[in-house]
């Protein structure tokens, strides 16, 4: 560590104190704090430039207002309708048709 921060001093013989200054700043922000990176930071002159903070946005989380169990009962939700040991991909009685819906029972 020792050997690092004179490295980092010895940058301020060729540049200015505010350019390594600006240049650490830099390497911190992009989690690379080495002498190397800062010398190069320096030599690139990418320590003139600002650095573009991301602004993290707030994502809105939504939730129905109202639960499954509020339109269908337990059995109709887990398939235990009269039999047990059923399982929800299998049909229980009657016949199906394309869209797993019993006869007669309209999808809209």
């Amino acid at each position: 560590m020792l050997r690092m921060g004179e490295g980092i001093v010895g940058l301020a013989d060729k540049w200015t104190a505010t350019r390594v200054d600006a240049a650490c700043e830099r390497a911190l922000h992009f989690g690379d704090p080495s002498c190397r990176r800062i010398k190069a930071i320096l030599s690139a002159g990418t320590d003139l430039q600002p650095i573009h903070k991301v602004v993290q946005l707030q994502l809105m989380s939504f939730t129905f207002a109202r639960g499954a169990a509020d339109f269908f009962t337990k059995e109709e939700l887990f398939g235990l309708e009269g039999s047990q040991g059923a399982s929800p991909a299998s049909p229980q009685s009657g016949s199906v048709k394309g869209d797993c819906l019993p006869e007669g029972q309209l999808t809209c």
